[in-house]
């Protein structure tokens, strides 16, 4: 007769058991550098109500004044713009008593998810809102080969931007991650003897502005690359994220409710502050 072998997927597999680890796995999310990088001047300026009015003079034109003559005076007209704050942005759960008690402990791991879903969303809405200048020249412009980002696509923008005169200070670039990978195959960003700061990567990452840019890469861009100024759209935060948890029992239910929400608003103020590249 054969040897007969107990194993654990046979004869064992009743009584092997199983062990859960309360340390969860890591979630890969997404940067979000345009949530950091738009303009919040106005952010203090609403209080109650729903809507900041932005007002703005435009620039007047000086004249040459002969000796002994007499100016004439213009008028600068004001005009204003809205920003309304109108977007509640909102992550519901609901979690039974039974599924707290009998799970292993997930409420900030719950809670840290919530907070991401609603930067991201948040995120995603600014991104929707650019709409470059498509008046002559189009702030709307091409690659010149394909997705990938060259250094003449920069300086294409660099140039755009220069003849709106848009500030050197804070100037930002926001790309795909293949675009940003693109970058460090450009030998003029990332050699040393073209004078980036001594060296132009460190541990493979670019160590200073490209071209007069911030840059920063994210799978949110998708392969479009955006070249600006910070005061080319403008975002007010009424109500911070909230996270609420309310109990359920007063509706019958046995278990609780847990709710993350945040009440913003925003507005592109200039179309010419800002350039794509697709």
């Amino acid at each position: 007769m054969a040897d007969q072998i107990m194993t654990t997927g046979g004869t064992n597999a009743a009584i092997v058991p199983e062990n859960w680890s309360e340390k969860f796995t890591d979630v890969l999310r997404a940067t979000r550098p345009l949530l950091s990088t738009v303009s919040q001047t106005y952010a203090g300026d609403l209080n109650r109500g729903d809507t900041v009015r932005i007002p703005s003079l435009a620039d007047s034109t000086a004249v040459i004044l002969p000796e002994g003559a007499a100016a004439d005076a213009v008028a600068n007209t004001a005009s204003t713009v809205s920003l309304v704050v109108d977007e509640m942005v909102a992550l519901d759960h609901i979690v039974t008593t039974q599924a707290e008690l009998q799970s292993i402990s997930f409420m900030n791991h719950l809670r840290d998810g919530m907070t991401n879903a609603i930067a991201q969303k948040m995120e995603t809405q600014l991104f929707s809102a650019i709409v470059p200048s498509a008046s002559t020249p189009d702030h709307a412009i091409a690659y010149d080969s394909g997705t990938t980002l060259a250094r003449a696509d920069i300086l294409e923008a660099k140039d755009l931007l220069d003849t709106q005169n848009v500030p050197m200070q804070d100037r930002f670039m926001i790309t795909g991650v293949a675009q940003m990978n693109d970058l460090l195959t450009v030998d003029q960003l990332i050699n040393a003897d073209y004078g980036n700061g001594g060296s132009g990567t460190v541990n493979g990452f670019l160590s200073s502005q490209v071209l007069g840019f911030n840059a920063a890469g994210s799978t949110n861009a998708g392969t479009t690359t955006y070249l600006g100024h910070p005061s080319f759209l403008q975002m007010v935060i009424q109500k911070s994220i909230d996270i609420k948890v309310d109990d359920l029992s007063v509706i019958g239910q046995r278990g609780f409710r847990v709710s993350a929400s945040l009440l913003f608003g925003y507005l592109q103020l200039h179309d010419t502050r800002i350039v794509t590249i697709t």
